[in-house]
């Protein structure tokens, strides 16, 4: 509950200003989901991963 009161508190009011920028390593198809997979058991992304459904 304290982690989602910070969010709040922290988190939010910079996404409502659009200040807040997510950076993605990669971002896979569903069909493409083995490959990420791949990867993630390799250790290579750095960042997140996006699986798009």
């Amino acid at each position: 509950m304290k982690r989602t009161v910070r969010v709040r508190a922290d988190l939010w009011p910079a996404m409502v200003a659009g200040s807040f920028h997510q950076s993605f390593n990669s971002r896979y198809a569903l069909a493409e989901a083995p490959t990420m997979l791949a990867r993630m058991r390799k250790n290579e992304p750095l960042g997140k991963i996006v699986l798009s459904v």
